[in-house]
């Protein structure tokens, strides 16, 4: 795994337990940083999320500075004003607090203010941020992409990709999730699935296994407790009634999607998650969708050469009660199975909001045939039509 930490500071809810904005200070002491400046948005200001902050650092003796004017309009210009700030001021460290577009300025922030050779632009590529950066810890306030934690930052028309682009840490604190689309929150949830799933059963390390099984029990668990609100015929359908908002629910997703984003930079090969993002150029459809549409076809198609690993999913996916009762030369197919359910009943129950197909992404099989010079056109055609690739009985189709 890259040397970029992996600690997930959940606050209980019960009352128990470590609360995790209340030991930033500490986790700030621990890697020389006195002085953080946080970057948030207005949206987040308004739920009072800078508060929690604010008030965690009350007693600490440190100086904290926040600029919560960072939203998706954001550039280079941005940056360089942020970096200006930073240096006239002595901050030592960066605390992104919301959204993926925040995640992002704070990269590229991060990246301005540190000590690396060259300017913004003579970095943008791939690999050539060669040293470590200064802390960097996210904070999410919600649904985001799944890949706010990954080793990659984009901005204008700069993209950096560098493993010391990760944060240092990630801090989950329930109190700061907020009430998002149901788009978003499925989306979050389908690619933090897609990447884990696709690692889980592709790779041989012991580490990533580890933290993908973590993620995908997330998801699982607390997917239908996050979208229940939606599909209550009295609540609105694209937000969440305020009452509503399962806060502990939001948090583990928000940690699958902080293990999917760390993943995803040890793992140079997902097809799911490249191609969802590849796909995107031609649909209206969130990404994230996408990569949950792709999953059952990308996993069919790379079981053949993935040595009968691909069984395994059925233990995060379901429990070991039910791993340990199904066969072993059945388990791959009750994974597939339990997919395609997933996705049609997200369909239906959304009134076909979530699509189960690229077709109903409205991606033509045109577009898919200009794009099998990249692609393997068996996941291009089957996540299409939904139709499984090994025909049977008991093979569900989307």
């Amino acid at each position: 795994m890259n040397p970029a930490s992996i600690e997930f500071l959940c606050r209980s809810t019960t009352g128990f337990g470590k609360i995790a904005l209340e030991h930033l200070p500490s986790d700030l002491t621990a890697v020389g940083a006195q002085k953080p400046l946080v970057l948030t948005s207005k949206s987040v200001t308004r739920r009072k999320g800078t508060t929690h902050v604010i008030n965690a650092f009350r007693e600490s003796g440190m100086t904290l500075g926040i600029v919560d004017s960072i939203n998706g309009t954001a550039s280079v210009d941005t940056v360089g004003e942020l970096a200006a700030l930073y240096q006239d001021k002595g901050f030592d460290a960066i605390l992104a607090l919301g959204p993926h577009s925040v995640a992002h300025v704070a990269k590229v922030l991060n990246i301005a203010v540190s000590d690396t050779p060259g300017n913004l632009r003579t970095l943008s590529g791939n690999g050539k941020i060669k040293r470590p950066l200064n802390p960097l810890i996210y904070i999410p306030s919600g649904a985001g992409s799944g890949f706010e934690t990954a080793g990659e930052a984009s901005l204008d028309a700069l993209s950096f990709s560098s493993p010391f682009l990760m944060p240092d840490k990630v801090v989950i604190d329930p109190r700061l999730m907020a009430q998002d689309s149901l788009e978003a929150v499925t989306g979050e949830a389908m690619a933090s699935l897609a990447c884990c799933a696709e690692a889980h059963g592709t790779t041989a390390n012991p580490l990533i296994r580890s933290y993908a099984a973590t993620a995908i029990s997330l998801v699982m668990e607390n997917l239908e407790p996050c979208l229940q609100p939606f599909f209550n015929p009295k609540a609105p359908r694209r937000f969440f009634p305020k009452a509503a908002t399962n806060e502990k629910a939001l948090a583990g997703l928000a940690t699958a999607a902080a293990i999917s984003g760390y993943l995803f930079s040890n793992c140079d090969d997902l097809i799911t998650v490249k191609l969802g993002r590849s796909l995107a150029g031609f649909s209206s459809v969130n990404p994230g969708l996408l990569m949950g549409v792709l999953l059952p076809a990308v996993l069919e198609y790379r079981s053949g050469n993935a040595a009968g690993t691909m069984e395994r999913l059925l233990l995060p996916m379901t429990g070991l009660d039910n791993y340990c009762a199904t066969p072993k030369e059945q388990r791959f197919d009750q994974v597939l199975s339990i997919l395609r359910q997933l996705i049609n009943g997200l369909f239906q129950r959304s009134d076909a909001a979530i699509p189960r197909t690229l077709s109903d992404a409205g991606i033509s099989l045109n577009t898919l045939e200009q794009m099998t010079t990249d692609w393997p056109k068996p996941i291009l055609t089957h996540a299409h039509s939904g139709n499984p690739m090994k025909q049977g009985d008991h093979h569900v189709r989307a």
